[in-house]
Order: C-alpha cells, then sequence, then structure tokens
C-alpha cells in the first residue's frame, strides 16, 4: 500500500485560489504528520486523496488506482474525517448498520473497545454530545473502519487532556500492518511520538516529505542555554535555545522538534535545511546499495 502523488494541482475555479500547486510525493505505510499554515492546502490535498476533490492538474493514485475514478471498492480502502465532518446518522449504532457495510475492514469489537475507552455509549444521540465528545465518537468509529488509508483532520479537536492521551493508545492499538495514516494538525504535540514520516506544505507547495528516521539521522536537536554556534536553526523561548543542528559523527540521534523544524522550513533557512536532509537520504541510499 502507498500512495504516489505526481504533479499536483488544485484550483478554485470560483475564486481563482490556487490551493495545491506541483505537489509530488510518494506515502508509504506509517502514520505520518501533515504540517502547514492555515491555506496551504493541507485540507485540499486530504480531499483529492479521499476521492472528494479532483485535481485540475497531475494525479494521485492510492495502490495505483487514480482516486478520480471513485470505484465503490477502492472508495472502501479509504476513509476521511474533517475538522467539520457531520455523521448523518443519529447515533454510532445506526452508522454501524447505515454506513460500516460498505467498508468490509469494518470491526464491531474494535468500536466498542474504542467507545468504551472514552466513556462513550453507541446509542446516545450525537447530537446531545459537547464537540469534544463528538469528535471522541468520531474518532473511535473511523478507526474502527480499518480502512487501509485513514486521513484524520484535527483529530484531537476539543479533547481534553487525558483524552488526547488515550487517543494515542487508541491509534496504536487499531493502526494494523500496511496502514498509512495522515494527521493533519496544528498541535503537533498530541501524538508526537507516533509519527514514522513528516509532511510540510508551504503555500500550496510540498517543501518536505521524509520519514523520521531519515529526519534523525540527518538532524540532532538541543535545548542549552547558549546558542550552539554551528545550529542550522535556533529560537529562544522559555529561556532557553532550542537549536536544530546538522548531526554529526559523533552526535547524539536525537527525536525531532517538528515545531522546530516547522518553523526553520518557514525561514531563510530553510534551504540549507533541506539540502541536509537531501544530502542525509542520498547517502543512506549510496550505503544500502554497497550493502
Amino acid at each position: 500500500m502507498r500512495i504516489e502523488i505526481e504533479n499536483l494541482g488544485y484550483n478554485y475555479r470560483k475564486s481563482h485560489i490556487q490551493a495545491l500547486e506541483g505537489v509530488t510525493a510518494v506515502i508509504n505505510p506509517g502514520i505520518h504528520l501533515l504540517l502547514g499554515e492555515n491555506g496551504s492546502g493541507k485540507t485540499t490535498l486530504l480531499q483529492i486523496i479521499d476521492g472528494l476533490r479532483f485535481p485540475t492538474q497531475g494525479k494521485c493514485m492510492v495502490d495505483g488506482v487514480d482516486t478520480t475514478e471513485r470505484c465503490p471498492a477502492e472508495m472502501a480502502r479509504v476513509a476521511y474525517l474533517g475538522t467539520d465532518m457531520v455523521f448523518p446518522a443519529k447515533n454510532i449504532a445506526g452508522m454501524v448498520r447505515t454506513h460500516a457495510p460498505f467498508y468490509p475492514g469494518f470491526s464491531y469489537e474494535m468500536l466498542r473497545t474504542n467507545l468504551e475507552a472514552f466513556n462513550i455509549s453507541e446509542s446516545t444521540s450525537l447530537t446531545s454530545l459537547s464537540s469534544g465528545n463528538m469528535r471522541k465518537a468520531q474518532v473511535a468509529y473511523m478507526l474502527a473502519l480499518q480502512t487501509d488509508v485513514l486521513l484524520l483532520d484535527e483529530p484531537a479537536n476539543a479533547m481534553d487532556i487525558d483524552s488526547r492521551i488515550e487517543l494515542q493508545k487508541m491509534i496504536l492499538r487499531c493502526m494494523r500492518p500496511g496502514q498509512i495514516i495522515i494527521v493533519s494538525t496544528h498541535t503537533v504535540s498530541d501524538l508526537e511520538n507516533l509519527y514514522d514520516g513528516l509532511i510540510m506544505l508551504k503555500g500550496g507547495k510540498m517543501v518536505l516529505n521524509e520519514s523520521t528516521s531519515h529526519i534523525s539521522a540527518a538532524l540532532a536537536f538541543t535545548i542549552t542555554n547558549l546558542r550552539p554556534e554551528k545550529a542550522l536553526h535556533a529560537e529562544l523561548y522559555g529561556g532557553h535555545w532550542h537549536a536544530m543542528l546538522r548531526l554529526e559523527p559523533g552526535m547524539a540521534s536525537t527525536e525531532p522538534d517538528y515545531t522546530l523544524l516547522y518553523r526553520a522550513m518557514r525561514s531563510e533557512n530553510a534551504g540549507t535545511v533541506a539540502e541536509v536532509l537531501e544530502n542525509a537520504v542520498e547517502k543512506e541510499t549510496e550505503e544500502d546499495g554497497k550493502e
């Protein structure tokens, strides 16, 4: 399973806004963080992958099938949860009866476990739920569909701290081998320990599509009292320097600071950072070839 995006573009015809331009990427199984400023094209990209929008340029393929074909069998392999999505059924039980049959991978046992973790009944009227509990019910259901591709736009919206922690556990429990989950969010910390890759958009263009392992092999992230001289990017907040450096021999690998990397790719240092990542990938490819 993989998603292949080639020279993808999308233009909102009425407003003439170019939402996406020249986006090319291959997205492999794993949990991917999708970042970008408001209006960068994140939601549009997710909707194209789901087949809800048709690109005005290029193409998007899910496991070799063009998403514009809208084949029922292929549509059942992809699920999308938008920020303002309204479930058509009265309650989750109604979704199970009318919606879940279109998804052959749906697991009722998984749904029950998810709802119990959030302390929500499948018979409770969705309109009676608070916004936070509504989001919990929706996420619990979408994860239980067990689609090959799951697209989540701000899944933790309105959730309290305990629920966000439970959401992390739920995603790990529900994810199956070969599945692709893309999470678009402005709150990176919600699921930061889960990500296998980072996709970043800026002004409708893709500026980064790297695995977490590649990022950790190329960059080191540190917090210090003094600004490191060789920092590729550094910012002072909380009384300390949060810095990103080129990973040199002898330096310990660190977990990526996605927020700092996002800020760096929006700064004048973006070109240098992208070059460091690209060189690390090329070096790793060469080493793999020698083996």
